[in-house]
């Protein structure tokens, strides 16, 4: 392995180290500071944007104006994980510290999704299911909204079988999931799917499969009651050979918050096969 790899996985093994006694050496107002509070201020540390609070942090506390790209998207990995990859990580690095242009990620991009593992309960039994949902931008109003890609659960059919879904077409079109709606981890679709008036304010209604249906139809006549949302992964397609996962990390370290827990080196067929069995999209 050459020098390049040595240093990179030496600050990696350091910096993920529980010996190191972080809570000690840091005090709560440094990782406070390093914390990942959002998923869009992950996305602005990653495109190395000048207005983070990490870097307005470093700058007050310890007059450093020079913070390198690559240190930063290093710093969004979740460092407690033993089994990386670690070749796999440096070519990562390298491309989206290198590359000409160097890629960034666009919050209001159609490639990254949000996973959530959610709560309801059917027929009077609690159930578990995921939906998967993305950003959909109106090309006329250039208006923002999280959209229901697909939805998985035990009680729904498996196939992915286009249909076509619609209950009312007078629609109050302006009961739609905000943009910011991640901000408060989706709790609005706790009020937002018991209004079933306007159910399809939060997908789009010609491009949904089997599953999706059954699962706006069981809300619909009231035989599903949405429950909460438990847990949250982003996945990020944007980066070319790439897909990586994002989670929560909920620690006192200054490596917590929003976090790469995985990285996946794809070509394109890959890619799309990805979107079909993984996140399940019509």
């Amino acid at each position: 392995m050459n020098t390049k790899y040595l240093y990179v996985f030496a600050v990696l093994f350091l910096l993920s180290c529980p010996s190191v006694g972080q809570d000690i050496m840091f005090p709560y107002q440094e990782n406070f500071a390093w914390q990942v509070k959002q998923i869009d201020e992950f996305m602005d540390r990653f495109n190395n944007a000048d207005y983070t609070p990490i870097r307005q942090y470093l700058r007050e506390e310890y007059n450093l104006d020079e913070v390198s790209r690559l240190d930063l998207v290093r710093s969004l990995f979740n460092m407690e994980r033993e089994d990386w990859d670690q070749e796999k990580v440096v070519q990562f690095l390298n491309q989206v510290n290198d590359s000409v242009p160097p890629p960034y990620l666009d919050f209001y991009d159609k490639d990254w999704f949000a996973e959530l593992d959610c709560t309801g309960e059917y027929q009077k039994e609690k159930v578990d299911f995921t939906m998967t949902l993305s950003l959909q931008v109106d090309k006329e109003t250039k208006a923002s909204r999280w959209i229901i890609n697909s939805v998985q659960g035990d009680f729904l059919p498996n196939d992915t079988n286009d249909l076509a879904f619609g209950v009312d077409s007078t629609y109050d079109a302006s009961k739609t999931l905000n943009p910011a709606s991640f901000g408060t981890d989706f709790m609005a679709l706790v009020d937002a799917l018991k209004d079933t008036a306007n159910l399809e304010g939060y997908v789009v209604p010609k491009h949904i499969n089997r599953p999706l249906v059954t699962f706006m139809n069981l809300l619909y006549q009231r035989d599903l009651i949405f429950k909460q949302v438990d847990h949250i992964t982003y996945h990020f397609l944007q980066i070319n050979n790439w897909i990586f996962q994002v989670q929560d990390f909920h620690r006192q370290s200054t490596n917590s918050g929003w976090l790469i827990n995985s990285i996946i080196a794809v070509n394109e067929d890959e890619k799309n096969r990805y979107r079909r069995k993984v996140l399940h999209l019509p």
